[in-house]
């Protein structure tokens, strides 16, 4: 038995996974890194674990990295677009 009970094994248990941790890492700009993040762990932590289970939640955790991924990608992507025509027209 364990001196801290079952705390280390909830603690392992409500990580989010780690491949999905690192895209976001790797592939958000630096001043949304910690706002993203903490938004998707903090509901995964405190409502999708206890509500659907890991597994579940684990599923979630990465339907939301992916989704601020493309959400990111596809806003620089219109920004960049609008600027290109905005040159255009500028001069």
């Amino acid at each position: 038995m364990s001196l801290f009970g079952n705390s280390t094994q909830q603690l392992a248990a409500s990580e989010p996974p780690h491949f999905a941790a690192w895209c976001l890492y790797m592939f958000l700009p630096r001043n949304q890194i910690v706002p993203i993040i903490g938004d998707i762990q903090e509901k995964f932590q405190t409502i999708m674990i206890p509500r659907v289970g890991r597994r579940w939640a684990v599923a979630w955790y990465y339907k939301e990295t992916l989704a601020s991924l493309v959400n990111w990608r596809l806003f620089v992507s219109l920004v960049s677009k609008a600027l290109d025509a905005y040159r255009r027209i500028a001069g």
